[in-house]
Formats: structure tokens, sequence, C-alpha cells
């Protein structure tokens, strides 16, 4: 990278907190609460019967469960659900420096950093790259994950790192399986095996799968997804079996994270319009839809046309696609925009070079015009 691209990312990041700043983001005015994680073993997250039972938010639970496990329980013990990683982070920095938003806001930072070298790697542009860190930084889903502790933003970090890697350092298995575990450790793991599909299939259709490669790196992070449950190893002195645990948390996944109209997700992101899982099915309009996205989205089916037909599936064929197969994937499941946030940036990349062509092309329009006048003038 030179000079104007770190010139751009201190851009992008001024851009990022006068945007925090105008929302209200809680790193400018959270105050810590020592009291919310006894809060929250009273609360809807505890399955053992508890006095006077309370409601904390997913924000609240992830950061109790935090603080918990950074005062050194077991992350077995409480919101087992999901994988200890990213509320570690929140319970230490609540603890450390009083505001647990200083993850999330790092996050998001990183989230467009990223996003701009995506775009610098696949497009050549930075055009490209700047315009999609405008949209993804000015897309009320992000602001929104960027005022809350919810896991999907960490995990969205997780998995730009993990497709740099794998789609632009083959060779590195090292950084490959360090990326695709702390993705796999940030929230459950669904998503990530199927991104791990996606990418291995696309690897076979370019005849750029290298098996042992793949495995290796699949074997490194499984490993370091299971040094995030060091704790609970540690306190059962060993005797600790991580398999069937994850499969209780796959049981669990199944048992919450089914829609009852299949499809729903995909009806979401495409009008901004669900039907509530709570009694009434009320017809709801999501507060942080955007037009951009079923926008984006036709354009990357138009894209994937083209591809097909020319048989080209490098970098930019795999960015157009992911949204749409994302899409299918969530379709089965319990409905909520939070989720789109992995693909986000895929999407608004589609759609930035498609601006980007589409001024060039105007433009090229221009200058013949000029240059048609011109001869017709001498």
């Amino acid at each position: 990278m030179k000079r104007i691209d770190f010139l751009l990312i201190i851009l992008i990041t001024l851009f990022y907190f006068t945007l925090l700043y105008l929302n209200n983001n809680p790193i400018y005015n959270y105050k810590f609460d020592p009291g919310l994680a006894d809060l929250y073993l009273r609360s809807q997250d505890i399955s053992h019967e508890v006095p006077s039972r309370i409601f904390l938010s997913d924000s609240q639970i992830h950061l109790a469960a935090g603080l918990l496990y950074a005062k050194g329980e077991e992350p077995t013990r409480y919101n087992f659900q999901h994988p200890p990683l990213i509320k570690y982070l929140y319970g230490i920095s609540a603890l450390l420096l009083g505001n647990p938003y200083f993850i999330q806001v790092g996050f998001g930072l990183v989230f467009l950093c990223l996003i701009y070298v995506l775009g610098i790697k696949i497009f050549q542009s930075r055009i490209v790259s700047i315009l999609t860190a405008i949209f993804v930084a000015c897309d009320p889903l992000f602001i929104n994950l960027s005022n809350q502790l919810l896991l999907d933003l960490g995990q969205g970090v997780f998995l730009l790192l993990y497709f740099l890697a794998i789609e632009f350092y083959q060779n590195n298995i090292l950084l490959q399986g360090i990326t695709l575990g702390l993705m796999a450790s940030s929230k459950f793991w669904g998503a990530t095996l199927f991104f791990v599909g996606v990418f291995m299939f696309f690897k076979l259709i370019r005849k750029e799968l290298h098996f042992r490669k793949f495995f290796l790196h699949l074997i490194l992070a499984i490993f370091v997804f299971s040094l995030t449950y060091t704790k609970t190893f540690l306190d059962r002195g060993g005797n600790f079996n991580l398999v069937f645990f994850e499969l209780k948390t796959l049981k669990y996944w199944l048992d919450h994270s089914q829609s009852t109209i299949p499809g729903s997700s995909i009806i979401l992101f495409i009008t901004g319009f669900f039907p509530s899982w709570w009694e009434g099915r009320q017809i709801l309009k999501s507060d942080v839809w955007s037009l951009f996205w079923p926008t984006s989205f036709m354009i990357s089916l138009f894209k994937i046309i083209g591809f097909v037909k020319r048989k080209k599936w490098q970098a930019r064929g795999l960015t157009a696609t992911i949204p749409v197969l994302y899409l299918f994937y969530l379709g089965p499941q319990a409905t909520f925009a939070r989720y789109y946030i992995l693909i986000l940036p895929f999407l608004y990349l589609t759609l930035s070079e498609f601006i980007y062509l589409i001024c060039l092309k105007v433009k090229l329009m221009e200058r013949n015009k000029l240059r048609f006048k011109h001869s017709n003038h001498v």
C-alpha cells in the first residue's frame, strides 16, 4: 500500500468517528454498571429457576457474560450457545477501561479498513475502495451494530480477514488457520462452516484446492477455537469433551434458531418487512433496512450471469456470488437483520464497481462526443 492509501484510511477513520458522534455512540458517554453481572444471573439467559426474573437485551447479556468470564468464571456455564472470544474482550475492556464499546468501535474501524484493502486487492481501484467504505459506514445496520455489543460485527471482521488470507495468501496456512479459528470463536460456528464450504467449492472450480494445505488450516483453526475454552480445560483438569459440547450448542441452535416461515430472511432483505416471531404475527418494518440492499443484490445477480457465461470465478465472481448464496443459507433461519452484516462488504463492493464502471462509460462517451465535434469542426 502507498502513502495515499494510508491517508485515505485516516480519512475513513475520521468519517467513522464523526458518524459515531452524530449517532450518540456509547463510546462517548457509556457509564459502566458493575452490578450488571448480578442482574444477568436473574435474566432470561439462566435456565434454572431464579427469583424475580428480569429480561436483558442481547448486548447486556453478552457484556455480563464477558464480565463473568473476565472474573474467572468458566465460559460453558453462562451464555454457552456462543463461543466466548468476543465476550471475553467486552468483559476485559469493561473492567480495565470502564467501557466495552472500545472493542465494538475497534471492530467497526477494522471492518472499514479491511473493506478498503479488499477493494484494492480485488478491483485495483481506490475509487471503488473508498466508495464501498462510505456505503458501509453510512449503512443503518452498520451504525446500529456499532452502537450495540452484539457479536456479528466482530464475526464480520474475522470473516474479511479469513477471506483475504484464503484468497490472496494461499500459501500462508498459519494466517488462514488463525483467522478461521478466530471467526469460529466469535459466534456460533454455523456461518463459519458455510463460508468454508463456499471457499472450498470455488477453489475446486478454479482447480486451486490443495487438500493437504486445506485440511492443515482446518486443524489449526480447530486448535485456535479450542484455546478460547482454556479456562474450561483447566478447571476440569483436561476432562472436557469439546466435541460433545459443540454438539450440544448445535442442538440448541437447531431448537432456537429456525424460522417458522422459511425464506423470511430473504423477504426481509429484499423488502425490509418481516413477520414477528412472537404472538400476534404482525408484519413489521426493519429500522435498519436500506434500499441499497436489494439494489446491490440485483446487480450481483446480473454480475453472476456474466461470470457464468465467461466461466470466470476469480475474486470478483466470488465477491458477487457470496451474498446470494448466504441469503439462501439464511432461508430456514430465524429472521434477524444483523446477520446481513457479513455480506454488506461484498454487496457494496459489487455496487461500487458497477457505479464506477457506469461513470467511466459516461465519461468515455462524453470524450468521444467532444472528439467527434472537434473532428467535424476541423
